[in-house]
C-alpha cells in the first residue's frame, strides 16, 4: 500500500516536470514499477522467511515442551519408586530393630541362666539373621544361629 502511494507521488512529480517527455515518463514509470515490484517481492520473501523461522522455533519449543513433560513424568515415576524404596527401608529398619532387641534379650537371658532346654535363643528361625555389633558397626550374622541350634 505504501509502495503504491510512493510510486504514484513520484510519477506525479515527474509528470508535472516540463523537461521530461511523455515517452521518457513512460520508461521511468516502467522502471519505477519494476523497482517497487522488486521491493514488494523482497518484503514478501522476508515475511516468508520470518514465518518459516517462527514455525521452526515454534516446532523446537513444542519438542522441548514434550521432552520436559516426558522428563517430568519420568521424574514423578522415579520419585514414586524412591518413596516405595524408602518405605521398604523403613520396614527393614524396624525388623532389624526387632531382631537386635531379640538378640540382646537372648544375650541377657544367657548371662543370667543357661540351660539348653530353656535358652530362648533356640527359638530363633534359621532364616532370621542376628544383628551383631563388631567394631562399632552392626552386621548381620547367620553363624550364631547355627551355633545356638547346636545347643538344642
Amino acid at each position: 500500500m505504501t509502495t503504491i502511494f510512493l510510486k504514484n507521488s513520484l510519477v506525479g512529480e515527474l509528470k508535472n516536470s516540463p523537461s521530461i517527455s511523455h515517452e521518457n515518463l513512460k520508461q521511468i514509470e516502467v522502471i519505477v514499477d519494476d523497482i517497487y515490484h522488486l521491493i514488494d517481492l523482497e518484503q514478501e520473501k522476508k515475511q516468508q522467511n520470518m514465518q518459516q523461522e517462527f514455525q521452526e522455533r515454534n516446532s523446537q519449543l513444542e519438542t522441548m515442551a514434550d521432552l520436559i513433560n516426558d522428563l517430568s513424568n519420568e521424574l514423578e515415576t522415579k520419585l514414586f519408586e524412591f518413596k516405595k524404596l524408602a518405605d521398604n527401608l523403613h520396614k527393614i529398619e524396624q525388623e532389624l530393630k526387632k531382631i537386635f532387641a531379640f538378640n540382646y534379650s537372648c544375650k541377657q537371658a544367657s548371662h543370667h541362666f543357661y540351660h539348653p532346654s530353656i535358652n530362648p535363643c533356640i527359638l530363633i528361625d534359621t532364616q532370621m539373621p542376628f544383628l551383631v555389633k563388631q567394631e562399632n558397626k552392626f552386621i548381620l550374622e547367620t553363624k550364631k544361629i547355627e551355633l545356638l541350634k547346636a545347643h538344642k
